[in-house]
């Protein structure tokens, strides 16, 4: 009994260790069309996020780059979505919204969580996306700042955001 007991602990934590979640945001291990986003949430909600990698994609058309992330929790069916638009043009280097702008299309960057939505604005938000890595089949970079609800006139900040898609 004893060596079953061993033998079971021991498949049970292989198993287990085989299954973790990879959090890396890295476009290199992504495959085509998909896409990676993690992020730290506080405010009117708060909390981690980390997307899905199956249910995550990216497109991108002749004038921008569509980005979406999302992750479904299973145990309180709450779903997270990040969507960004950035331009199909983008090249590595800083993006802050509270200098561009308001007639500025893109990019735009909105977080939803169960029905409630932020978003950030140019020239109104204090938020930044910086683009570490842009080339003509992957994209990779950080962003942090504060977004907002203007139904409910909420705040949520943003700290410690990834992404990285492969066209």
């Amino acid at each position: 009994m004893k060596k079953f007991t061993f033998a079971f602990i021991v498949v049970s934590t292989l198993l287990l260790n085989a299954c973790k979640k990879d959090n890396t945001v890295s476009a290199s291990n992504l495959s085509a069309g998909h896409s990676k986003v993690s992020l730290t949430a506080a405010g009117a909600t708060s909390g981690n996020f980390s997307s899905n990698d199956l249910i995550s994609i990216v497109a991108k058309s002749g004038a921008e780059i569509n980005l979406s992330a999302s992750y479904v929790n299973t145990t309180s069916f709450t779903t997270e979505i990040v969507l960004m638009l950035l331009p199909a043009d983008i090249t590595t280097g800083s993006y802050n919204f509270k200098t561009m702008s308001s007639s500025a299309a893109l990019p735009t960057f909105a977080y939803t969580k169960g029905v409630n939505g932020w978003a950030a604005t140019p020239s109104e938000s204090e938020f930044t996306i910086v683009v570490s890595k842009a080339t003509s089949t992957e994209i990779e970079g950080t962003f942090s700042g504060t977004l907002h609800n203007d139904t409910d006139n909420t705040d949520v900040t943003i700290s410690n955001g990834k992404f990285a898609a492969k066209y």
